[in-house]
């Protein structure tokens, strides 16, 4: 995998192994105020592939230690500097499967709760949607998308 150079809404994960190796994107908390638009951009050091990771938060009970669902819905994302495919999610193969993703989260069927066409991800920490694509060494890559929180259209 490629490492990683900040640019836009985004760092460095300290923690990731080998160092370099991870970025994340985060932002203030999704209220139930409807779609917004967000953005990260980052700059890779080196040609390669880099794992795109649409994910939310859980929450740690107090009482039994479990995670739980936060959820953060993705829609109409677009790509500079990469080949991001299927980013409406709009495609889906036969089983019902948005094409050109691995899926651990919900794919929702709604036009009302879509922020584009009738398709969009529906994640949390340990429900999410993958892709992986290529980059270029020193090439700018810009990830713009409209995400909203649970309870919000």
């Amino acid at each position: 995998p490629a490492g990683f150079a900040q640019a836009a809404n985004c760092e460095v994960a300290a923690w990731a192994k080998p160092a370099g190796s991870r970025i994340t994107g985060e932002g203030e908390d999704l209220t139930g105020k409807g779609w917004r638009n967000w953005e990260y951009a980052f700059v890779a050091d080196r040609d390669g592939q880099v794992s795109l990771n649409l994910m939310g938060r859980g929450y740690q009970s107090p009482v039994t230690g479990s995670l739980a669902p936060v959820w953060t819905y993705y829609d109409d994302l677009a790509c500079e500097g990469a080949d991001l495919k299927n980013g409406g999610f709009e495609e889906v193969d036969a089983r019902g499967r948005p094409a050109g993703w691995s899926v651990t989260g919900l794919l929702i069927t709604d036009p009302k709760g879509a922020a584009t066409g009738e398709r969009c991800a529906k994640c949390w920490h340990d429900g999410r949607f993958v892709q992986v694509v290529q980059v270029k060494k020193d090439q700018p890559v810009r990830l713009r998308m409209r995400v909203r929180g649970e309870g919000a259209q």
